[in-house]
């Protein structure tokens, strides 16, 4: 009696460990904490606002090369989006319906787009004097990641900060893409280059 015992429970701690061998292992690379892919603009209150687009890439292969150069064609496609964005939406909300006006907005918490945000948005928009040249000149990189086997992802961003700072200074372009690819062997590793540079931007 105590035999069998002992052999069902040896059979159930052999069937756990096979079980258990079977769960694939977490990414270290995975892009949980990047944004949703697309253009927002949010409304952080007492006038502060934050504008940025985020563009991903499918990418099946671990390539060294072929990260970095998908990376660098986020790069240019986040400046491209960014671009779009502020010159057809930003600069010109007034012009837009009250459904694209909310389709844009999004709350600093990712929370669903208010009446109240909306009169925000509407207020810190008017007050933006900047020409989407200006506001475009302080953009900065503000994270990107690599999904091994599935993906990038890089965002592209704009503060009232950096936007009142280049509006004084009419300074060259900010350069603040520390985040750039560090080497080629941690991107086929997989990271994630959001952090708290995303949150405190």
């Amino acid at each position: 009696m105590k035999l069998k015992g002992f052999l069902i429970g040896l059979f159930a701690g052999t069937s756990l460990l096979a079980t258990s061998n079977l769960v694939p292992p977490v990414k270290a690379g995975a892009c949980d904490n990047a944004p949703r892919a697309g253009d927002e603009f949010i409304p952080m209150g007492l006038g502060e606002y934050r504008i940025r687009s985020t563009v991903y890439l499918p990418l099946t292969s671990n390539n060294e090369r072929k990260v970095a150069f998908a990376f660098k064609k986020l790069e240019l496609e986040a400046q491209k989006k960014l671009a779009e964005f502020v010159e057809s939406k930003v600069k010109s909300y007034d012009d837009l319906d009250k459904s694209a006006k909310a389709e844009i907005i999004t709350g600093a918490n990712g929370e669903d787009t208010t009446e109240e945000m909306l009169i925000e948005a509407e207020e810190i928009i008017s007050g933006i004097s900047a020409s989407a040249e200006e506001l475009l000149r302080g953009s900065q990189e503000l994270g990107r990641c690599h999904e091994p086997g599935e993906m990038v992802i890089l965002t592209r961003g704009i503060n009232s900060e950096t936007q009142k700072m280049i509006s004084n200074t009419k300074s060259n372009t900010i350069d603040n893409d520390n985040n750039s690819i560090k080497a080629y062997r941690k991107d086929t590793k997989g990271y994630s280059g959001y952090g708290n540079n995303l949150d405190d931007f």
